[in-house]
């Protein structure tokens, strides 16, 4: 303005108008952002970029997510994440929850100081059907541990069978009315199933026991040591012996190569619990772990 009215003063009486036009096409330019930054916080439009940024940091945190919705807004100079991501329905929590920690470091990291909110849901979105299986009865208020989960095809079709716990001071009338519900869910999620059972037991308390030592004890140990190096070819990584209520207990860590297929090396371990049972009738129950090892000489005997 000021520079037009020079100009008017120096004799250009149109300068004045030229100058209120220039003025006006800043105010009106001004206005439009003003009014364009507005409509999409009104509109609840996304921004593409922080979306598209905050997609593909989730994808490379999990790989393979079931990525049901991603919505980001800005207010504030802050960019509010919402996610929903699908897992696997037979989940435990603390995995879930550390899917959602996973999502929200990702996003946090492409969009630093973000409002992130994630919210997970079960998938039953897949082909195994033990998931499947596992994932409905989870759905069922009340179960605590699903286990001996079996199929069998009797005469062309698929027949399920599973052990259901449930805390033991449920009265059997509940406890019935939840399997059925189980067994109702299960026939849902997996309609090619002809039939599915389930067996009731009650979730068990803790036991107590005392580690065996003395004479009887090192014999003990001695002898179910023998056995695995005549199976496995290698000294186990431990042996314990405890006895319990119901009686002498075996807890026996073997080592096997890490390259091993879980099927080889899940039969080494139950070799090891039949042969100590044979060996050491005292003992009535053996817990056989397995840990990888780095292939090494066997001490002796043939290897696992």
């Amino acid at each position: 303005m000021l520079a037009g009215l020079l100009a008017v003063r120096a004799g250009h009486p149109a300068a004045d108008a030229i100058a209120a036009l220039i003025v006006a096409v800043l105010v009106v330019s001004a206005a439009i952002r003003l009014m364009r930054q507005n409509v999409n916080v009104l509109m609840d439009r996304s921004p593409a970029d922080a979306e598209a940024a905050a997609r593909a940091a989730i994808e490379a945190a999990e790989p393979g997510i079931d990525l049901r919705r991603l919505r980001v807004r800005e207010a504030g100079g802050r960019y509010f994440v919402d996610v929903v991501v699908g897992i696997n329905a037979d989940a435990a929590v603390g995995q879930g929850h550390a899917v959602a920690d996973a999502v929200e470091d990702a996003v946090r990291g492409v969009l630093p100081s973000s409002d992130v909110l994630v919210h997970v849901e079960p998938s039953l979105a897949t082909a195994d059907l033990r998931e499947r299986v596992n994932g409905a009865a989870l759905t069922v208020r009340g179960v605590r541990e699903i286990h001996n989960v079996v199929v069998t095809r009797i005469d062309g079709r698929d027949e399920l069978s599973l052990h259901l716990k449930l805390p033991p001071d449920r009265s059997l009338d509940d406890a019935h009315a939840i399997a059925s519900e189980v067994e109702r869910a299960i026939q849902a999620a997996v309609p090619e199933l002809s039939r599915v059972d389930t067996h009731i037991e009650p979730l068990a308390g803790p036991a107590s026991a005392e580690r065996l030592r003395g004479a009887e004890g090192a014999q003990a140990e001695h002898a179910i040591a023998a056995t695995v190096r005549e199976i496995t070819g290698r000294d186990p990584l431990e042996v314990r012996v405890v006895r319990g209520d119901q009686g002498l207990v075996g807890l026996v860590t073997i080592g096997l190569p890490g390259s091993q297929e879980l099927g080889d090396a899940h039969a080494s371990a139950a070799a090891v619990k039949r042969r100590v049972r044979d060996e050491v009738p005292e003992v009535v129950e053996v817990v056989v772990h397995t840990e990888p090892l780095e292939v090494g000489p066997p001490v002796g005997g043939r290897p696992g």
